[in-house]
C-alpha cells in the first residue's frame, strides 16, 4: 500500500441530527485512485485519500441522513467534482 496522495476531508457543520452515511462520499467510476474511505465515530467527518494517480475530473456524491427526524438519506451534489492535475 503506497503512501502516495493526500487526504480530503468533508465536515458537516449544519443542522443538528445530520450525519454522513457509511457511504458518505461516493465516487462513481473510481478505479483505485481514491481509497481509505473513513467515517468518523461521531458521523460528522468523512475522509478519503486521493492518490493522484490519474488526471481528470471525478464527480462525487455526498450522502447524509437525519436519523433523529426518521427521514431517509439525502444525497446531494453541492461540490460535484474533484480535479486531479
Amino acid at each position: 500500500d503506497s503512501d502516495r496522495g493526500r487526504f480530503i476531508y468533508w465536515v458537516l457543520d449544519g443542522p443538528a441530527g445530520y450525519t454522513f452515511r457509511a457511504d458518505g462520499i461516493f465516487i462513481p467510476g473510481n478505479k483505485g485512485d481514491f481509497d481509505k474511505f473513513r467515517l468518523s465515530s461521531d458521523g460528522l467527518t468523512y475522509r478519503v485519500r486521493n492518490k493522484h494517480t490519474t488526471s481528470g475530473d471525478y464527480k462525487y456524491s455526498i450522502n447524509v441522513i437525519n436519523e433523529g427526524a426518521g427521514s431517509d438519506a439525502i444525497q446531494c451534489e453541492l461540490d460535484p467534482f474533484i480535479h486531479n492535475d
